[in-house]
């Protein structure tokens, strides 16, 4: 499983050198302080003006803006007019991505007055040495809570499925909580009535919409005060702002709603492969705190090879993952047999054509939905690949002088990966899938974690034969593989270099030193992109992109179950010339660089034929 080990050790003799600037002066010791170069000390932020309608206790809001970054650590702070004069008041910093998202401090909120206010927010950054500051206008009307006003129920609903809920001055995230307070009779299916009073919390749109502000909230009528056979409510309802600032409650507005029986309303996306998320939408698709929804498929799989027969299924029962009432998924999990080969639904690509229908049960009460018609393509296996770059890859790139300009290094990585899987189903992903249920992850980090200057490593279990595991997990440690830590190591490249390393490897080349000791010595900008040393520079980028690259895929093809026919050890092939699975020490510096001038790296044929065979374009 593990691979690149000839250099343990090699790499301990530059890790004293100073990291911002590996190479300033070769001489310089680890407690010697960067200095930066002239131009390189300042952190260059700029921000949007902030507007927000209301500001309460515990409030959230984000500052946006450019050259945010998520690795540098932030002080944010407002600067509030008042007749008094300026107030300073640290705000509170939740998240950092793009964009800080930012708290307004309760105890502070509450000793302001309320009303109208204008100030400025004010960033400051840094980052290793370098600082940088930006500030913008800002305006809120500051309020300790706000009264609540009903105007509108969804007049259909279904048992624990989110359901419209109509107003203005609805709390928002940090603020406290709005509570829909219900208040009549319940008459069901069967012509039962019960009395129902009831307090349930409202919850934000789905999928994080911010568009309707405090005017739009869901609740979820439950099916301890409902049940899941339909019927219909008619009383009053009110909401109830309870915040950190009070208490207020709204009028009471009369209310009328039909609770409908469960059902499924579309299905989608028409193509999927095994691993994939089926969307089924619907309503009253209850999960398991609240009873259980299963989903039975009566169909027949057509397959695309005409010689093979169709296959039918009766009451097959697929896989449940519970979003919401109104959002089930089901993922197609095939299993192989030794030729890999499998039967089952995602097996087989082919026409899939039936009927899908949900099996509901709360308590005593048991609703089958009406069977929905289903007609989508299974479509060929396919492995997607989570690329993880962690903020270690990107400060590494540090040493290589070419932190800068690491977008153009990351492109050049994938490049090579997706170069070298040409004319296989996979597909490399820069940010975690919400199509797939089923997708492996590799991190790219900057040290190696096992203190083993490897340049990569596959620490999942076993030879996966067939793929069988679609998610497998090349990153953090593997207690089943001696709890090693899985993924790819940018610093250990360095071991590459002959004149950085007191007892160089049997790879080091010259030609490394060569790119990489300008650049370490005077790390790359955005504008040698177009200057005097743009040709050095786009031969560091290249010349990583295939050291990284290269591991990158010689990884993942040990998680797809390579090689197929070993011969260095169990897990690499015999020697051969540019051939990917081959032990480390059998792959020579240009081959790894890109620099091979017979061609890149390539897959032995019994390579290529199982890949093609376990995903199939």
């Amino acid at each position: 499983m593990s691979i690149n080990k000839p250099y343990i050790g090699v790499f301990k003799s530059i890790r004293g050198l100073c990291l911002m600037g590996l190479v300033l002066s070769l001489s310089c010791t680890q407690n010697e302080p960067y200095t930066p170069r002239e131009g390189e000390g300042t952190l260059s932020l700029f921000l949007n003006p902030i507007r927000l309608d209301y500001l309460l206790p515990g409030s959230l809001f984000r500052v946006s803006g450019q050259g945010l970054i998520s690795e540098a650590t932030y002080q944010v702070s407002l600067d509030l007019n008042q007749s008094t004069g300026i107030i300073r008041i640290p705000l509170e910093l939740l998240e950092v991505q793009d964009s800080l998202l930012v708290r307004w401090p309760v105890e502070q909120a509450l000793s302001t007055a309320i009303g109208p206010a204008l100030g400025s927010i004010l960033v400051e950054a840094s980052l290793r040495g370098f600082t940088g500051s930006a500030r913008t206008e800002w305006s809120a009307d500051l309020q300790h809570i706000l009264t609540p006003e009903l105007t509108q129920l969804s007049p259909l609903v279904s048992p624990q499925t989110p359901s419209l809920v109509q107003g203005t001055g609805f709390l928002s995230d940090g603020e406290g909580t709005s509570i829909l307070n219900l208040s009549g009779q319940f008459t069901n299916a069967n012509g039962q009535s019960q009395p129902v009073e009831l307090s349930e919390a409202l919850t934000s749109e789905p999928n994080g919409s911010d568009n309707v502000g405090r005017n739009q909230r869901r609740w979820l009528p439950h099916p301890r005060d409902f049940g899941i056979e339909g019927g219909a409510f008619e009383g009053t309802a009110s909401v109830t702002n309870n915040g950190v600032g009070g208490l207020r409650i709204s009028e009471s507005l009369p209310v009328r709603f039909e609770l409908s029986e469960p059902f499924i309303s579309f299905i989608s996306p028409s193509s999927v492969s095994r691993g994939q998320r089926l969307i089924i939408e619907g309503g009253g698709l209850i999960n398991e705190d609240s009873g259980f929804t299963i989903l039975n498929f009566n169909g027949t799989l057509t397959p695309s090879n005409p010689v093979q027969a169709p296959i039918e299924y009766e009451d097959l029962q697929l896989s449940v993952r519970h979003e919401n009432g109104a959002r089930l998924s089901s993922t197609f999990e095939p299993e192989f047999n030794s030729s890999c080969e499998s039967l089952d639904i995602g097996g087989i690509p082919g026409a899939l054509d039936g009927y899908l229908s949900a099996n509901v049960v709360w308590g005593n009460q048991e609703v089958v939905t009406t069977p929905y018609p289903i007609s989508i393509e299974i479509a060929p296996s396919k492995q997607v690949v989570y690329v993880s770059f962690l903020p270690a890859f990107t400060d590494s790139l540090r040493l290589f002088g070419l932190r800068n300009l690491s977008a153009r290094v990351i492109d050049e990585i994938l490049a090579v990966v997706q170069r070298d899987y040409a004319g296989v189903n996979l597909e490399l992903r820069t940010t975690p899938p919400d199509d797939f249920e089923l997708y492996s992850i590799v991190e790219i980090g900057g040290p190696d974690p096992n203190a083993q200057s490897l340049f990569g490593l596959d620490n999942t279990t076993g030879l996966d034969f067939c793929n069988q595991r679609l998610n497998d997990n090349l990153a953090g440690r593997n207690a089943e593989s001696g709890n090693s830590y899985g993924g790819v190591f940018v610093e250990s490249f360095l071991s590459l270099s002959p004149s950085l390393n007191e007892d160089p490897g049997s790879l080091a080349d010259p030609l490394f030193d060569e790119v990489f000791l300008p650049l370490m010595n005077a790390p790359a900008q955005q504008s040698d992109l177009e200057g005097p040393r743009v040709e050095m520079v786009l031969k560091g980028i290249r010349m990583l992109g295939h050291l990284v690259g290269n591991t990158l895929t010689h990884e993942i093809g040990h998680s797809l179950g390579l090689p197929v026919v070993p011969g260095c050890g169990s897990y690499h092939n015999a020697d051969g010339p540019r051939q990917i699975m081959d032990c480390g020490r059998d792959r020579p510096f240009i081959e790894r660089a890109g620099l091979d001038p017979t061609g890149p790296p390539q897959w032995t044929v019994e390579n290529f034929e199982y890949l093609q065979k376990i995903l199939p374009l």
